[in-house]
């Protein structure tokens, strides 16, 4: 905190008025980097979930229509918003197709069909499939890190963080099944394929999550309530445990859906990296 400080210009005890400890001012850089990702570069983190937040984590309207207007802006042109809706009717369309074909047979012929458009329509906002692909992971991507942003501002400790993390992940799939076959169905080709320019804006999201669960890991073993371990390695643990329920619910239909075990996942989590005592929601 000293070295913090000094960095900064400011008297140790100026960090120390804002942030309890390094594990506290670690998650807040990690939250305002989660932000800024979201943001594109620019704006803070605050303390309290904005209205806007609020909306989003409000089950009727998870992942429907209302959230076009928060992600996109309520102040473009009448053409602007003609164009941008077209372009939402086109992932939407490709969302269904990748899901139904597999992202590899799905051509743009489908996706143009599946959406009422002539191909070359297509080409107007997607230079490629993969172009129209990524464009598409990384917009969920985007929207989960919103919501679990939302969700993470509505719980004070860290072990209710993290269980409010759990299920709102978990649900976040179950509510986006075909998104979630499509993501998982790529398997380690979309960590390769991530690396690619095309890849990088969804990666980017994909590490500023990974960093805010492993900020949330730390502050937990600071305050007695996880094991002393690598926040790394416990966020890798636990990133894992949610990715291959959600797997085996995509490739198995009678496998329950991913929310229904959330808690069950969490309970198994804190039994390897707990400190003893039932957390409560």
């Amino acid at each position: 905190m000293a070295q913090v400080a000094t960095e900064a210009g400011v008297a140790i005890g100026s960090i120390y008025r804002h942030f309890k400890s390094k594990e506290e001012l670690r998650l807040a850089v990690a939250e305002a980097k989660a932000e800024k990702v979201l943001s594109g570069g620019g704006g803070a983190a605050t303390e309290a979930a904005s209205p806007d937040f609020e909306r989003l984590s409000r089950s009727k309207l998870l992942f429907g229509a209302e959230i076009e207007n928060l992600l996109v802006g309520e102040n473009l042109s009448r053409r602007e918003q003609g164009a941008e809706a077209r372009r939402r009717e086109i992932l939407a369309a490709a969302m269904r197709v990748f899901a139904r074909e597999g992202v590899h047979s799905a051509t743009i012929a489908q996706v143009a069909a599946e959406a009422g458009v002539a191909v070359g329509s297509i080409y107007l906002y997607f230079a490629t499939k993969e172009d129209l692909y990524f464009s598409l992971v990384d917009e969920k991507l985007e929207e989960r890190l919103h919501y679990l942003q939302a969700e993470l501002a509505r719980a004070a400790t860290p072990r209710k963080k993290l269980r409010r993390l759990v299920a709102a992940d978990m649900q976040f799939f179950t509510s986006n099944k075909e998104f979630s076959s499509i993501y998982f169905s790529t398997g380690s080709g979309l960590e390769q394929a991530l690396k690619k320019d095309l890849g990088r804006a969804a990666g980017r999201k994909l590490a500023a999550y990974v960093e805010l669960v492993a900020a949330i890991m730390e502050r937990g073993i600071s305050a007695g309530e996880l094991r002393a371990a690598s926040p790394a390695d416990l966020a890798h643990v636990l990133i894992g445990m949610i990715n291959s329920l959600v797997y085996r619910w995509v490739v198995d239909e009678s496998a329950e859906p991913p929310a229904a075990k959330a808690d069950w996942l969490f309970e198994l989590f804190l039994r390897a990296a707990g400190t003893g005592g039932r957390d409560r929601p």
